[in-house]
């Protein structure tokens, strides 16, 4: 009987200890019950690598060597956070882009999402049919474009590109809104062999992006 009793005790704890936060590997890092406010914003800076003054959170490190070029960049882009790789937060659906190349104009996106407070270490950036249109008269890897160039980002389609980040917050304050800021530095990837193939590799492309995350006030 002692033993039955010992067995039923050890199953009780072993149920109430999987209920427990933290003890399931598959804890989202979000906080039940409580909201936060999250946005982003997609750049194409030609001149620098690092979108705030505190310089890049994550991401590439220079643009050394890199092509200037006239163009814009266009196509359906989305942005979504996790805190585990498993469960994604997406920020808003795909919206359509068409920014400036090689501008730093912004263009902000998902501007005031709704999504649940907590602690996040990955972004997620998602390019549908987007390309970019190489304008005649730039000069990229030494040659000079004499007519307008269509490159496919990725060679069209979805691109999905994963990013595991340092660890930032979501914060429960209704006046407070997270930023991810994310430069496209398509400098990095619009190369001699992109215009020539009509295609910028997606591997390119993810070791050229990087970006920051940003507390920032938020008008209610």
């Amino acid at each position: 009987m002692r033993d039955i009793n010992r067995r039923r005790i050890a199953a009780c704890c072993f149920a109430l200890a999987l209920a427990l936060p933290g003890c399931n590997d598959d804890d989202d890092g979000t906080a039940p019950g409580q909201q936060g406010f999250a946005g982003a914003i997609v750049t194409d800076d030609p001149t620098s690598t690092s979108p705030s003054a505190s310089g890049p959170l994550f991401g590439a490190s220079g643009t050394s060597g890199a092509a200037l070029y006239s163009g814009s960049i266009s196509g359906d882009v989305a942005v979504a956070i996790s805190a585990n790789g498993t469960t994604w937060i997406e920020l808003g659906p795909p919206e359509a882009v068409s920014l400036a190349a090689q501008a730093a104009s912004t263009i902000a996106i998902h501007t005031d999402a709704a999504v649940p407070a907590g602690t996040y270490n990955r972004v997620r950036l998602r390019l549908q049919d987007a390309s970019v249109e190489v304008l005649a008269g730039s000069s990229i890897g030494g040659i000079t474009i004499v007519t307008d160039v269509a490159v496919l980002v990725g060679g069209g389609g979805d691109v999905e590109i994963i990013m595991t980040v340092p660890d930032f917050e979501v914060s429960a304050d209704a006046t407070v809104r997270t930023e991810v800021f994310l430069d496209l530095n398509s400098e990095l990837w619009i190369t001699e062999d992109a215009v020539q193939t009509g295609t910028a590799s997606e591997g390119d492309i993810e070791a050229a992006i990087e970006g920051d995350v940003r507390a920032v006030a938020r008008s209610q």
